[in-house]
């Protein structure tokens, strides 16, 4: 027994490599003991990961960004794996492999294609909106980086800045068994994605930030990733969903947009009756990406 709390005190203080923590203990077996494990260490719950506090020290959405619209439009998963190992533009191979998988994770999360997203991008190169659809999935694969917009820089949209140092803290709060270093890079990381995506600014010591007006195919994407079944929805669900919030739109901007695409055909229905105010979705993502496309939707 004491040595089972020996490997756990060892390996909380080797917790900074870690991708990420949890507050309960994981479940310890010792088939081959010679001595059997107690009744309370045998029912300790197994280890639950709490997905807000995964950790990430790198952006590379300036990297995604860049890759994508020559990612080739395959159903093979390990087609597109081989693209960007090959092509990203570092010169050493370990450093290839170990960046793609970021980039693979976060745009094809469980070796997904994403049709969609390949689709995207090959329309919108060099386009800010796939800046926003970049920055959006890493937001959907990076659960800290949602947390922080949503409980920081969104708590201080009026005043348009954050103290680098304060973010800092936060994170630090977060994370308080990771060294200073690491949380460095966290908040580095951060910046960068904002930086990178076009969605905010910086200098040394200050991030800068404000609501930003709504561009037609990014808001469609968005929309239909997060309602992709056909169906009736409260205008609610969507000012209040945290990735469309995370993407710092005027709400009211939102609103107008849904109009807009009900008048391109895109949603067959937006109502506002009483306290009633609903929009309705008629195409899955795949369907309205490949129908913009094939230039059967102009947004």
């Amino acid at each position: 027994v004491a040595l089972f709390k020996l490997i756990r005190i060892i390996a909380k203080n080797l917790n900074d490599k870690s991708n990420f923590e949890t507050n309960v203990v994981e479940e310890v077996a010792a088939p081959n003991s010679l001595f059997p494990l107690s009744d309370s260490v045998k029912e300790r719950p197994k280890k639950h990961i709490n997905r807000e506090s995964i950790f990430f020290a790198n952006s590379l959405v300036k990297e995604t960004i860049e890759i994508l619209p020559y990612v080739p439009l395959t159903e093979s998963f390990e087609e597109i794996k081989s693209y960007i190992r090959n092509n990203l533009h570092f010169s050493a191979e370990e450093s290839r492999k170990r960046y793609s998988s970021y980039i693979l994770n976060r745009m094809f999360p469980g070796n997904s294609t994403n049709i969609p997203l390949i689709q995207f991008s090959k329309l919108y190169q060099n386009n800010q909106i796939l800046s926003d659809i970049v920055f959006y999935h890493f937001c959907k694969a990076e659960p800290l980086m949602v947390k922080l917009i949503n409980e920081f820089f969104l708590q201080n949209i009026g005043k348009g800045s954050l103290e680098r140092l304060f973010l800092k803290s936060k994170v630090k709060e977060l994370f308080p068994n990771h060294l200073d270093k690491s949380v460095g890079k966290c908040v580095n990381a951060t910046v960068e994605a904002f930086r990178a995506a076009n969605i905010g600014k910086n200098d040394t010591k200050t991030i800068y930030f404000s609501y930003r007006n709504v561009l037609l195919p990014s808001f469609a994407y968005v929309l239909h990733s997060e309602f992709n079944e056909t169906g009736m929805y409260n205008f609610d669900l969507m000012l209040n969903n945290t990735f469309m919030k995370s993407m710092f739109w005027y709400p009211e901007r939102m609103i107008e947009c849904l109009y807009e695409l009900r008048n391109k055909n895109v949603i067959s229905k937006v109502s506002e009756i009483d306290n009633m105010n609903q929009f309705t979705i008629k195409y899955s993502l795949n369907e309205l990406v490949e129908k913009i496309s094939k230039g059967e939707i102009i947004l």
